[in-house]
């Protein structure tokens, strides 16, 4: 039996913030020293120096001067080397870096670490580091264990995702609006010129902008009680003629056609929030809608962005301009019109994080995400696409095209100033992930995109 099949442990629902000193906690200090270095020097750390640092800093800051200086702008500067001018609410690093922290500390305590004697936390939404002996979760954990059964949890994790999926546009909207009274309450300068370059559009004043996300479907099998999300196949509301279908037919059925999209992958929802915060915080007005209830005649007053995998979002199947980079299976990347020293076919990992061309395994897996500008569907209205197969290329595309200095740098990249007259680009960036995390992200290539086509 796969040791790690059995006692998972997710720290963070038991763990005790740390107030004052970690001996107020009942932690021996000597002992959170020896578990951060256990920790640091465990592969999901050791290949990462950023989180690295972040985590170390956390910890040795709060041991020593207390949490009252862990705040999101005094992280920026002094662990992400961020300007002086930094500014939380538009710069989101901290607040991504944190969630890599926490996924790599589950990654740890459910691995190697399922046995340490001492368990490092960080409490989402927070950034002051807790602690608790392994020996003082045993005790907690025994005082109420219920046993969930198999059918039970499926049902749960069912209607949780439906509740989710339905939901969140919902939440993202209510957000908005709070944010947009936070915007209308304080006095903020002007634009900054990189942002206002890039997003001007998205950013003035009385511009609506759309942003459809995909989600993953399903298929029911009532005989086998099974839900089938199939990989192949590209349409879903038409997979009734498609061999995948039929086959999946034959094996489980009978299937029920109609597809279900109960959840969204979290990497678009990460992607999804991140854009969001960005736009209202900078004075835009943003309508998240789920791709699988929205057609193109809906998008037709504002501004769009699109973001996902085709496969996941019906109206990047449907793209009504033309893409030089574009998606040929889960893995292949075509690019139909290659310029000198280009690729014709660029090879990335599978929707699973896995890749079938063999690699060195002290080498991260990439993937790629592709960015286009374009026109939009009504004169002065414009198309952003950012689309990958995977969620952490999503979400690392839109940190790139939202965090001033990598977005500087592809301004540079793509020759563009703020001359008043738009310039619409396709862009190919490679994005490096580790185990589901992306950690480093490069540009590799971009070609200019004409004007709409006449209609």
């Amino acid at each position: 039996m796969n040791p790690m099949s059995r006692g998972r442990i997710s720290p963070r629902a038991d763990a005790v913030p740390l107030k004052g000193s970690p001996a107020t906690a009942g932690v021996d200090p000597e002992s959170i020293k020896e578990e951060l270095e256990r920790i640091l020097g465990s592969p999901a750390f050791a290949q990462s120096q950023r989180i690295s640092r972040f985590l170390r800093f956390v910890v040795e800051e709060v041991m020593k001067n207390g949490p009252d200086e862990l705040k999101e702008y005094s992280l920026g500067v002094t662990v992400f080397d961020r300007d002086p001018d930094y500014d939380p609410r538009i710069d989101s690093i901290v607040r991504v870096e944190a969630g890599r922290v926490r996924t790599k500390l589950r990654e740890y305590y459910n691995a190697e670490g399922r046995c340490d004697p001492v368990i490092i936390d960080l409490p989402k939404g927070s950034y002051i580091p807790s602690f608790i002996t392994r020996e003082a979760l045993r005790q907690r954990a025994s005082l109420g264990r219920i046993a969930i059964s198999r059918g039970k949890v499926l049902l749960i994790l069912t209607a949780a995702s439906a509740l989710l999926c339905a939901g969140f546009a919902a939440y993202v909207s209510y957000q908005n609006a709070q944010m947009r009274k936070e915007m209308e309450t304080s006095r903020r300068p002007g634009l900054p010129q990189e942002v206002k370059t890039l997003w001007a559009p998205f950013l003035s004043p009385g511009a609506q902008t759309y942003v459809v996300f995909g989600s993953p479907f399903f298929y029911f099998s009532p005989a086998q009680r099974l839900f089938l999300r199939p990989y192949d196949i590209k349409d879903a509301e038409r997979s009734e003629a498609d061999p995948i279908f039929q086959k999946l037919q034959e094996r489980f059925g009978p299937i029920i056609p109609t597809p279900r999209y109960d959840y969204v992958l979290e990497g678009d929802l990460l992607a999804l929030q991140r854009l969001t915060d960005f736009l209202v915080r900078n004075g835009g007005s943003v309508r998240p809608m789920p791709a699988y209830t929205t057609t193109w005649d809906a998008l037709q007053t504002g501004n769009i962005i699109l973001l996902g995998a085709p496969r996941m979002n019906h109206l990047l199947s449907h793209f009504p301009r033309d893409m030089d980079f574009e998606w040929e299976s889960e893995t292949n990347l075509r690019n139909r019109n290659p310029q000198p020293g280009e690729q014709e076919l660029y090879t990335g990992m599978g929707p699973q994080g896995f890749s079938s061309v063999p690699r060195d395994p002290r080498q991260h897996l990439h993937d790629y995400a592709v960015v286009g500008l374009f026109p939009g569907l009504r004169p002065g209205s414009e198309i952003l696409v950012i689309s990958a197969h995977g969620g952490p290329g999503v979400s690392e595309a839109v940190e790139y095209l939202t965090r001033r200095e990598t977005l500087r740098h592809l301004l540079d990249r793509l020759n563009l100033q703020d001359s008043g007259k738009r310039h619409y680009f396709q862009l190919l960036l490679r994005v490096y992930v580790d185990r589901g995390i992306p950690v480093r992200t490069e540009y590799v290539t971009h070609h200019a995109a004409g004007s709409p086509p006449s209609e």
